[in-house]
């Protein structure tokens, strides 16, 4: 192996981007009869679609909602068609929406599979409004999607929109289709407030890469009104294997969440298919803030780079405690790969995010 350097490097797994400050949610309102929102894609993989996931904000009043797979007009408008994608049955599901279902993930297992996908196929999954419902769904905040892209119908009239919503599609194999525009941007966006002195005092994610790399530094999405750092733990996570300089509070410019970049005292070297843990550590007792995000299955966090291998991993009660539908907002910066002249080798490993979902 031989470690050759990339100029500027990268954020692994990516950190947010065309955000403010951070990742946030919108909300998108169905309250009439018939209203719809549809979440527009072009096929990955060559696969049938089985479940459609959605998250929601408000709902007022909840009511069963039709919940579509179906096909867009390519040639003209890039609407939904209100046609269901080829199935051997119904490409559809009646999902039940609770009054009570604010801010929750909700998730339906189609009538029928669709037919088999082509990769580049276009198509839409589609949210139609009951008789009574008057609800929110979740879309991505402060993002410019060109495509991926959202279509809302209101007034008897499709209107697109740059926020992508959060309807997602599961395949049957249970795989997902990769977020790429908007990385790292999951819901809910939970907040955790802690310091030194807390019994959970190490916040971040256990993850691993799938070639040889090396580490230069870390970034995190967070509030940091008093002093840390971010450590490089071994798989045990008791060996600190790199760690950055402390960061005041001073040094910021903005009091409020943002994306922070600190290089490490000194490079770590990270081998493939093996775990780390990746950690904010206050470095005083006074609060700082840090950010996660929940999805409802493990699976769900292929559609981010990185995928299921990298998710939240806390240490409190003297212990490390994994969570594998969650993944905290913060990860290493890369800037040397394996150039594959190993002996024996047969060139670098084309996995590069160790959460593809394209097989």
């Amino acid at each position: 192996m031989a470690l050759q350097s990339i100029k500027g490097g990268f954020p692994f797994p990516a950190w947010p981007t065309g955000v403010n400050q951070g990742p946030s949610l919108s909300a998108i309102t169905l309250d009439a009869s018939g209203e719809k929102a549809a979440a527009i894609w072009r096929a990955t993989a060559a696969k049938a679609i089985r479940k459609v996931h959605l998250r929601l904000g408000a709902v007022t009043t909840g009511d069963t909602v039709d919940v579509r797979v179906e096909t867009v007009d390519t040639a003209s408008t890039g609407d939904p068609t209100g046609t269901l994608w080829a199935s051997a049955g119904s490409a559809n599901a009646s999902l039940v929406v609770g009054s009570g279902d604010d801010n929750t993930w909700k998730s339906v297992t189609l009538t029928n599979d669709t037919n088999a996908l082509a990769i580049g196929d276009v198509f839409a999954l589609v949210v139609v409004n009951g008789a009574v419902g008057n609800m929110t769904l979740s879309a991505y905040g402060d993002q410019s999607m060109v495509f991926p892209y959202s279509d809302l119908f209101a007034a008897a009239a499709w209107t697109k929109d740059d926020n992508p919503y959060v309807i997602v599609p599961e395949y049957s194999d249970g795989s997902f289709e990769p977020i790429l525009g908007y990385t790292g941007v999951g819901a809910p966006i939970n907040t955790n407030t802690f310091d030194s002195d807390d019994t959970t005092n190490r916040r971040g994610n256990i993850f691993q890469i799938a070639f040889p790399a090396r580490a230069s530094g870390a970034w995190a999405w967070i509030d940091h009104d008093a002093a840390f750092s971010m450590k490089v733990y071994d798989a045990a996570g008791t060996s600190v294997l790199a760690t950055t300089p402390v960061a005041n509070a001073f040094q910021r410019g903005i009091t409020t969440p943002g994306i922070v970049y600190m290089p490490f005292a000194a490079p770590v070297e990270l081998a493939a298919g093996t775990n780390y843990r990746i950690a904010i550590v206050p470095d005083i007792a006074s609060n700082i803030v840090t950010y996660d995000f929940d999805v409802p299955v493990a699976g769900m966090l292929d559609m981010f780079p990185g995928g299921q291998a990298c998710h939240r991993s806390v240490y409190t009660s003297s212990a490390w405690v994994e969570t594998t539908t969650s993944r905290s907002y913060l990860g290493v910066f890369l800037d040397q790969f394996d150039d594959g002249t190993a002996v024996g080798g047969s060139g670098g490993n084309a996995n590069i995010f160790g959460g593809s979902v394209i097989k």
